[in-house]
């Protein structure tokens, strides 16, 4: 789960942190201040909303956290903190640079890289706070939250009653974010009105019959967590819980939506981020902290168009070579369409070319019918850091989109997003690395593994398989391209759609949705996107180098025990490992 407005907060992406000063220590001393450094950076990071803290803790206490000291909030804004943020960044990156980091492990050198990147980022973007969307209509807040506050863990009596008091700051988080917006539009950074349209047509569906609200009909089954409920106390809090929502989350969406209208026109950009004053600068920043990659946008654009060509001649010659292996692509389907049997199939054939991992137990829940049309596919809700694995996983699916389960599944299950999640956390890294979000990781990671899942399917055509890996790798190129197009070379509608002609999407109306996909949310293909390429140029390098000594489950170990982090800490541990001849390096 994605920390929301993190920027506002200056918690977990501005990590603002405690300063410890002293004589000159001894290594061991050392190693301990940064280790107290790590600890006071999570607890404070944890400590700013009741929300994020149970997402992300089942036990607070034990990592000193005292429950009753935590605002009881779905979030907040703080527009003064905002326009201050500059000077707290800059006093981050004296108190993270002050160690000497001769005098740290191997694993807290690792984690001081993942930090000292995400700050000199972060510093990027100072000036340009503004120009981030909080209300787009497929990842924003108002589309993100009602999956969130459905999710939300009932492990004892008293979460009930922390979730009924939350749902009652969902006015106040709203009001902030038109706050936030209304700066944004006097700043001239306003979205579109067709945004706009999308945006509040998102919010009228989950409003539009408040009595069969997702948060209302399927609050009673989520008591079923709570077994010791009496039958009276399960019909008071089902009871409360339809009054809040009807009075209190209904409404807070009709703020939203009515403050949002009021400023309509205000937009004075129709296109892509490169039509602001500083949007191409803006867009660098957004792909660099997107994808965690060192390539620049110019060389991000360049391997773009060197892959899509490769990828394109690659096709036409298995085609002209094996004609029929088309005909197989264009009526492919996977024999497996149950999610269940899909997931265990898939952890079968892990264990291959992946390291073994304990027992997972998962649940599969299906996106709400109200919220079909603005959620994504399907998507893996994060488990809690001190979570037992085994009964912490849940994977939505979107009835709309079920189409390809086999390799969904592979990105979200195994050995996807929630093999990759429960693998990290048996690393016995500290645990701020859980919380810090590194999408072009994840995501590439689970892309990569998505493209693989074609080969363990055992597809006896070896034609077929890549013909159904180039089809989804030039179909995610395109996207990206369209991205960097529209978005830092400027392209309009009319220069998309050519772009797209050139490809076989030749009609309008998908231009014009792929136009307003990658408007609404600048950079969100390029995570994918690029992850996938930097973890297959990794293991290309690798087994360059190695030749007959590369073995998949080593590079796949070597690349999930360093975790969610900037490609440039993951290819030191790829280069380590060259250089070990294919034997990972135990860290110290």
């Amino acid at each position: 789960m994605k920390k929301f407005a993190a920027l506002f907060t200056a918690a977990i992406m501005a990590l603002s942190l405690c300063s410890c000063q002293g004589e000159i220590l001894s290594k061991q001393t050392e190693s301990e201040r940064f280790e107290e450094y790590l600890d006071d950076s999570f607890t404070e990071a944890l400590s700013s909303d009741l929300f994020n803290l149970h997402f992300f803790l089942i036990h607070p206490e034990n990592y000193g956290i005292d429950v009753k000291d935590v605002p009881a909030n779905v979030g907040f804004i703080d527009l003064e903190e905002l326009d201050n943020s500059a000077a707290d960044l800059e006093e981050d990156y004296e108190e993270l640079t002050s160690f000497d980091t001769a005098q740290l492990t191997e694993s807290q050198q690792t984690t001081y890289d993942v930090l000292l990147w995400m700050l000199e980022t972060d510093r990027e973007a100072v000036g340009m706070e503004y120009y981030q969307e909080l209300c787009s209509p497929l990842l924003g807040i108002q589309s993100q939250l009602p999956s969130l506050l459905g999710e939300y863990a009932f492990r004892e009596q008293q979460d009930v009653e922390d979730y009924l008091t939350l749902l009652t700051t969902v006015d106040d988080y709203f009001q902030d974010v038109l706050d936030f917006e209304t700066r944004k539009s006097e700043l001239g950074l306003f979205m579109s009105d067709k945004t706009l349209d999308d945006m509040l047509a998102n919010c009228e569906a989950f409003v539009a019959e408040p009595e069969e609200n997702y948060l209302i009909t399927g609050f009673e089954e989520h008591l079923d967590d709570l077994p010791e409920l009496t039958e009276e106390q399960r019909a008071d809090y089902t009871e409360r819980n339809r009054q809040v929502v009807l009075e209190e989350v209904i409404p807070a969406y009709t703020l939203l939506m009515e403050g949002m209208e009021a400023l309509r026109g205000t937009g004075v950009n129709d296109g892509g981020l490169a039509g602001f004053e500083k949007g191409k600068e803006y867009y660098s920043y957004l792909v660099a902290s997107s994808t965690g990659s060192e390539k620049s946008v110019e060389e991000i654009i360049e391997m773009t168009d060197e892959h899509l060509e490769d990828s394109m001649k690659e096709l036409i010659t298995i085609v002209y070579q094996s004609p029929e292996s088309l005909e197989a692509l264009n009526d492919f389907s996977f024999p497996l369409t149950d999610p269940v049997e899909v997931l265990e199939d898939l952890k079968a054939r892990c264990a291959n070319d992946f390291p073994s991992l304990e027992e997972l137990t998962y649940e599969i829940n299906y996106v709400h019918s109200s919220m079909e049309e603005s959620s994504s596919p399907a998507f893996y809700l994060t488990p809690p850091v001190d979570a037992d694995g085994a009964n912490a996983n849940i994977i939505y699916i979107n009835r709309s989109s079920l189409s390809g389960l086999y390799n969904t599944m592979a990105h979200e299950g195994y050995p996807g997003h929630m093999y990759q999640r429960n693998y990290f956390l048996t690393t016995g890294s500290h645990p701020l690395r859980c919380i810090l979000s590194f999408s072009g990781y994840t995501e590439g990671w689970a892309t990569y593994v998505e493209g693989l899942s074609y080969e363990m399917a055992g597809l006896e055509d070896e034609a077929l398989v890549r013909l159904l890996q180039l089809n989804d790798e030039i179909s995610l190129a395109i996207s990206a391209r369209a991205d960097l197009g529209v978005n830092y070379e400027g392209w309009d509608s009319n220069t998309l759609r050519q772009f797209l002609a050139a490809y076989g999407f030749s009609d309008q109306e998908t231009a014009g949705s792929v136009f307003q996909a990658v408007v609404q949310d600048p950079a969100n293909y390029l995570s994918y996107y690029v992850g996938m390429m930097e973890f297959q140029q990794l293991r290309q390098k690798a087994e360059e180098a190695l030749g007959e000594n590369f073995e998949a489950m080593e590079f796949h170990r070597t690349v999930l025990d360093v975790g969610p982090a900037p490609f440039a800490v993951v290819e030191q541990a790829v280069d380590a490992y060259i250089a070990g001849g294919g034997e990972q390096q135990a860290a110290a």
